[in-house]
């Protein structure tokens, strides 16, 4: 697969709008898979797919580019902790060629290793690692290597990049979208329904007074998350209100000790350093940090810790997430 290019627009030169046309028309023949939406097309939060049933399927992507998958991928490498999960719910293990070694501490992998013992194992996010698995189909999130995924897509591969789930709506269009995109829609419509379920379950108990502060910190300063992150929807779904989004804080961002003072949450949630102990640094360090000792979450031993893999998913495992939140907090406080 190939990027085309899209003439820009005419200069009022004659010879120059000649000169454009011609390297357009020429890039257009030595990449002709990848092409560049016009800069009025809608851009989704999410890729589409645009093209009608059955293949070969064109893509969308964030941003405008298309892709065009010949046929139902058989050898996929997701490349992140989410993209394994969304993965190992939808598709047969034969389908994914291989896995990151961090989903093995940060995906449900780091629960069930047992649920893909044999998979071979993508030692990094580098275009010659990927290539050696021989893909059909690379999914990777938003934040990793553009020069990678560049590479890969001027190697022939498609690669298709999935941007940070943000709330219940993006998860179940995600869901959909890669269902339709792995050819397992009925799946895909089965597993929304079940998170649907499930967050109907979570509602039922009121929890809207409780205030929770998602914070980290490893020795080198303190840092939470605020609207527009997976950790506000956890939340969110566990029925409570995010801290450090009700204090004006958007995304993911340094706070310090003054700020948390101020804030005053019910409870922290915090992640564990690995899935087997609930041993936390950064509720160790709540615990220890004199400045904060008259916080009354954590004079009444309100952390709730959660594993790592669980505290960091990007994937429809955050309503996992947010019933083990949920069924902790209930614990604590009696509901």
């Amino acid at each position: 697969m190939r990027h085309a290019r899209t003439p820009g627009r005419e200069s009022g030169s004659v010879r120059l709008a000649v000169a454009i046309t011609v390297l357009a028309a020429l890039a257009w023949l030595v990449r002709p898979r990848f092409h560049s939406a016009p800069e009025h097309s809608h851009v989704a939060r999410i890729p589409i797919v645009v093209s009608g049933a059955g293949y070969p399927l064109r893509i969308r992507q964030l941003g405008g580019a298309e892709i065009e998958l010949a046929a139902s991928p058989r050898r996929i490498v997701p490349t992140s902790a989410s993209t394994v999960d969304f993965l190992i719910e939808l598709v047969p293990l034969e389908r994914i060629a291989a896995v990151p070694a961090s989903a093995y501490g940060y995906s449900v992998l780091a629960r069930d290793p047992d649920t893909a013992p044999e998979l071979p194992i993508l030692a990094a996010f580098e275009a010659e690692p990927v290539l050696a698995h021989e893909p059909d189909l690379v999914l990777a999130d938003m934040w990793q290597s553009p020069s990678t995924v560049a590479f890969l897509e001027d190697s022939g591969v498609a690669v298709v990049r999935l941007p940070t789930i943000e709330d219940f709506a993006s998860l179940a269009a995600t869901t959909r979208f890669l269902a339709r995109l792995l050819d397992v829609e009925q799946a895909g419509e089965a597993l929304v329904a079940s998170l649907e379920r499930r967050r109907a379950v979570l509602a039922e108990t009121p929890r809207s007074s409780i205030r929770v502060l998602p914070y980290g910190n490893y020795g080198s300063g303190g840092s939470t998350s605020g609207s527009g992150t997976t950790w506000d929807l956890m939340i969110r779904l566990a029925g409570m209100r995010n801290a450090a989004a009700e204090a004006g804080i958007a995304g993911n961002a340094p706070i310090d000790f003054e700020q948390i003072l101020a804030i005053d949450p019910d409870v922290f949630l915090v992640g564990a350093l690995d899935v087997a102990r609930e041993a936390s640094t950064t509720a160790a360090l709540l615990a220890d940090e004199p400045t904060l000792a008259d916080l009354t979450a954590l004079r009444e031993g309100r952390v709730v810790i959660l594993p790592s893999w669980l505290y960091s998913t990007s994937s429809h495992h955050v309503v996992t997430a947010a019933e083990e939140l949920a069924a902790k907090v209930d614990a604590m406080t009696g509901l």
